[in-house]
């Protein structure tokens, strides 16, 4: 979400640049400035069709629009190529009620900031696809290919939408109906460990009493929470209507950081509607779901189940993808957040022999924004309205791909004992 904050720094300058102009004006001239105005109003609703709606956006979407309207006259002066030797009181006026309004804007997006979190500094590559389809006859992926294994996949399946339909779709959430997201390092490991060494020296508590230090490795000898990178399952995670993949960036980065490769999924499917309405398309739905949890009531409870169920879905699909792409030898792993036992096997029990486990995010005590991901770093002003406090140094997200690997080693340590026995 750090480029929803570079965008709406964006528009806040062209405001500015707006505003003050009419201090700085001394000879006659063409106001050649005044284009920036129509041009704050383009680049706001395109923050909003990006990146979704929210309150910031569109108090910035509302006042560019009265930025624009306020330098209409302007805008025809200079279409007429005519010169400007003085601006009027009222213009004037209202620039600077403008302008103000723009600081007061500005301090907002500064104080609501998203912690800076860039998967390249970290060392990990990112890779968004676009899918079309639905849950129930599955999904293809409609650009891009999934790194290394699928130069020869077969994308015959993908419908043929013109430029201008498949945009349209898109942010509708029709057939052109979600995004999947990689995370891989940038550069191979051979061990894949629990250790951080940015950890080192924190106690994690787990309970009022117990503690657990993070556990140190060396290339020669690794660490009992360690295990081979040619054995390291996919991490498969799907987000739902109320927390999507950018709310666990974090998280996701520090796995990949650590040598994992890390798949994950939002979908817009027609069959996964939760409104019936605009409410459903991409650049709404998740400010509405949002919503309706503030508010509470026996609206949220409807969401609540059938974005569960969605969500469900969700993973059979991305699955059967994955799997149809890597081949179904290959391993998978599943993170979740907020599902239940019985929801997570009713989908995994469709790929025997292809699971190796799942972790279970609200089982660490120490994540406490259960189905909302890592607000505290990824959406500031929903974790000020919950009473969380912001989060720079990403420790939770830290901890949890901790406690990540500790869980995988365990069962990869597991099933290579039961094979010992068996033998």
């Amino acid at each position: 979400m750090f480029d929803l904050f570079l965008g709406q720094c964006l528009v806040l300058l062209l405001l500015f640049i707006s505003g003050v102009r009419v201090f700085f004006i001394k000879n006659p001239k063409i106001d050649a400035a005044t284009v920036v105005s129509p041009f704050s109003f383009i680049v706001s609703l395109l923050v909003i069709a990006i990146w979704g709606f929210s309150y910031i956006s569109l108090a910035l979407c509302c006042l560019s629009f009265v930025v624009f309207v306020t330098n209409l006259r302007a805008i025809f002066r200079l279409s007429a190529e005519l010169f400007v030797d003085h601006y009027s009181a009222v213009f004037i006026v209202a620039s600077v009620i403008e302008t103000v309004l723009t600081l007061v804007l500005a301090a907002a997006v500064l104080y609501f900031r998203p912690v800076r979190c860039v998967p390249k500094d970290f060392g990990v590559d990112k890779t968004v696809l676009s899918v079309n389809g639905n849950a129930a006859s599955g999904f293809r992926v409609d650009s891009g290919i999934l790194p290394e294994t699928l130069e020869d996949a077969d994308f015959s399946k993908v419908a043929e939408l013109s430029d201008f339909s498949r945009v349209k779709e898109f942010f509708l959430g029709h057939s052109v109906s979600g995004t999947v997201t990689i995370y891989s390092p940038t550069e191979k490991v051979e061990w894949i460990s629990s250790d951080d060494s940015l950890l080192n020296g924190i106690d994690f508590f787990i309970g009022p009493h117990d503690v657990v230090e993070p556990f140190e490795s060396n290339d020669d000898e690794p660490a009992v929470e360690a295990l081979s990178a040619a054995e390291a399952p996919l991490l498969i995670f799907v987000g739902s209507a109320l927390a999507e993949t950018f709310c666990y960036e974090p998280y996701f980065v520090f796995l990949a950081q650590k040598g994992f490769t890390v798949i994950t999924a939002d979908f817009f499917a027609p069959d996964m509607r939760l409104f019936n309405d605009r409410r459903d398309s991409r650049m709404f739905r998740r400010f509405s779901v949002v919503r309706a949890m503030l508010e509470g009531g026996e609206e949220f409870e409807r969401i609540k189940g059938e974005m569960a169920a969605f969500t469900q879905k969700g993973y059979e699909a991305l699955s059967s993808l994955v799997l149809e792409k890597y081949g179904n030898e290959r391993k998978v792993f599943y993170i979740t957040d907020g599902l239940s036992s019985e929801q997570i096997f009713a989908f995994s029990d469709k790929f025997p022999g292809s699971v190796e486990g799942m972790l279970q995010m609200e089982f660490i005590p120490e994540y406490k924004n259960v189905g909302l991901g890592f607000i505290e770093q990824t959406d500031i002003l929903l974790a000020h309205r919950l009473g969380i406090a912001r989060d720079g140094e990403f420790f939770i997200p830290r901890y949890l791909s901790f406690k990540t690997v500790q869980q995988l080693a365990g069962f990869v340590a597991e099933k290579k004992s039961r094979r010992q026995v068996s033998d």
